[in-house]
């Protein structure tokens, strides 16, 4: 299969999920592409600190969200 085909069945195929999927077919993306930077960290120390920055953000707000349940 050419290049440019593989490009548009993916690009139609990415379209057809979120249409369909809704808010989970966004979370799953935004893993993969969260994914796609830790595959990224292996070539750049910047990155490798970006990376560091997205983990300690998500544990803060993971703590945040659980507090805020326990409030409630």
């Amino acid at each position: 299969m050419p290049r440019e085909s593989r490009t548009i069945l993916t690009i139609n195929l990415i379209l057809y999920l979120l249409a369909c999927g809704g808010r989970d077919s966004v979370e799953f993306f935004s893993i993969i592409r969260i994914l796609r930077l830790f595959k990224l960290t292996q070539h750049s120390v910047g990155l490798k600190i970006l990376i560091q920055t997205f983990k300690a953000s998500a544990q803060v707000s993971s703590t945040l969200h659980s507090l805020d349940k326990e409030a409630f």
